[in-house]
């Protein structure tokens, strides 16, 4: 069994952040990602042959730095790896990892932990959803950014989140056209917020800049306003209904017309990744105006579970500056704890820390205005609707289970088998949590999570029989 002072999961602007903060100071870590380059959304790193669509700044100038710093510290890399479990030792004696991927690691000692597992798109629920052509937003970058795959011919751009923009012009740079883009949010929600946020963000403004003038140039409409009513199609999306929605997105089916595309790429901002602080114990906040939960931590990221810190979307959605102050953050925190800094040197570099992350507050604040989950869309859900795609499970089967007694998610679990497939319940979960709460007259968060036990992921039997032979052989020893 391997063994350092800290174990970093994620390998996104978060833990990269905090690698290289850790690394500088002599620390010896292991950075964990279960993809095969480093990097995460943002630095989204694509196979050489492949053609990548153009960023609005010097992205890869970047990585490279953050990349050459971690290799000039000899630091542990662990790509294509995923962490399936996680342990406590005992009373201050850290936490073992149990690891799956190509490396001889099958289990990791550390210390301390830097959770920076980042977050993915929260799914739009609508009739036809299941047909293949339908992707979230960030399951459309993937293709276009992690293998210079175009996604479709023609395609419709809808949801929420600042991730629209970017879609749209990466597409429309690929080859593929872009029938509109539908941003469920007015052109007013967030305006009022919207000078103080971008004040001295020149990068941002700079991002909105690039991606507008690419709807221009491609000539692709932006409705404000407006999502995708239903996906239409028998083998796959042919086409899909779109319309007008009211200040709450209740959708206004008189306004519905039909626009013939291949892919439908959609998504309501994000959900953070939480299954491995579920799995740990740490405490979490029910935020409502996103409906999502969010880990607890003070000061210097640490959860309520002592020696596990979180950086990065995980905390809450703030996009990649945000993420890499918290990692230089959590580091500094690691850093007094192991002694490898004082009080007095840490709170320094601190104290500027804080006053950026304030600024990036900021600007989170106004994108949580435009990307504020409204109740109304759950109209869009009709009882053939699929509420939960690796299951099959449709929302009329949910309104029986209720009927039958289920008052959470662990009841509908039992009886539906919602959250069982591969996903393990990201997708449906939330749209499970309020049809339960709307059905019984309860808040989304009375309603509660879908269960977390190891393995947290899809994992072949031959790991487990690995981790199983290896305790075996530990004990005869």
């Amino acid at each position: 069994m391997s063994a350092v002072e800290v174990a970093i999961i994620g390998g996104g602007s978060a833990g990269l952040a905090a690698a290289v903060e850790l690394a500088a100071h002599g620390v010896s870590l292991a950075l964990i990602d279960s993809y095969a380059q480093l990097g995460g959304h943002y630095f989204k790193q694509g196979p050489p042959e492949a053609a990548q669509p153009k960023t609005a700044d010097d992205r890869q100038g970047e990585f490279e730095e953050l990349m050459g710093a971690l290799e000039a510290r000899e630091v542990v890399t662990l790509s294509e790896t995923s962490v399936w479990a996680m342990f406590p030792n005992g009373e201050g004696m850290g936490f073992t990892l149990h690891l799956s991927g190509p490396h001889e690691i099958e289990r990791l000692q550390a210390h301390y932990v830097v959770a920076a597992p980042g977050a993915y798109d929260r799914p739009l629920a609508i009739p036809g959803w299941q047909l293949p052509g339908v992707m979230t937003l960030g399951g459309a970058q993937m293709l276009l950014k992690g293998h210079g795959i175009r996604p479709g011919q023609r395609a419709l751009v809808a949801g929420s989140g600042p991730l629209l923009l970017a879609t749209a012009a990466s597409l429309a740079e690929a080859g593929t056209e872009v029938a509109a883009v539908l941003d469920l949010a007015s052109g007013w929600d967030g305006l009022r917020k919207a000078p103080q946020a971008f004040w001295g963000q020149f990068a941002r403004l700079k991002d909105v800049w690039h991606y507008g003038s690419a709807c221009l140039k491609y000539g692709i409409p932006i409705r404000f306003g407006q999502t995708i009513f239903q996906a239409m199609g028998e083998a796959a999306v042919t086409a899909a209904a779109y319309g007008r929605v009211d200040a709450q997105w209740r959708p206004r089916l008189d306004t519905a017309q039909t626009v013939e595309v291949d892919t439908l790429c959609v998504a309501l901002g994000f959900l953070p990744n939480l299954a491995l602080t579920r799995h740990l114990g740490c405490a979490h906040t029910y935020d409502p105006d996103v409906d999502a939960f969010y880990p607890q931590h003070d000061a210097a990221m640490e959860t309520t579970v002592p020696g596990v810190y979180v950086a990065g979307d995980v905390t809450g959605i703030g996009g990649k500056a945000l993420s890499k102050l918290q990692g230089q953050v959590a580091a500094l925190g690691i850093l007094q704890k192991l002694q490898y800094l004082t009080p007095s040197n840490a709170e320094a570099q601190l104290a500027s820390l804080r006053r950026n992350i304030r600024a990036e507050q900021r600007f989170m604040a106004m994108l949580r205005d435009r990307m504020r989950i409204r109740p109304g869309l759950q109209q869009l859900i009709e009882p053939d609707t699929i509420v939960c795609r690796c299951e099959m499970v449709a929302a009329h089967q949910i309104h029986t289970a209720i009927r039958e007694g289920a008052r959470d998610l662990k009841g509908v679990k039992l009886r539906t088998r919602c959250g069982m497939g591969a996903c393990q319940g990201r997708y449906c979960e939330p749209h499970v949590r309020q049809l339960v709460a709307a059905a019984t007259c309860t808040t989304p968060d009375k309603v509660g999570h879908m269960a977390v036990r190891p393995p947290l992921l899809p994992l072949p039997i031959s790991e487990l029989l690995k981790t199983s032979e290896s305790r075996r052989h530990t004990e005869r020893l």
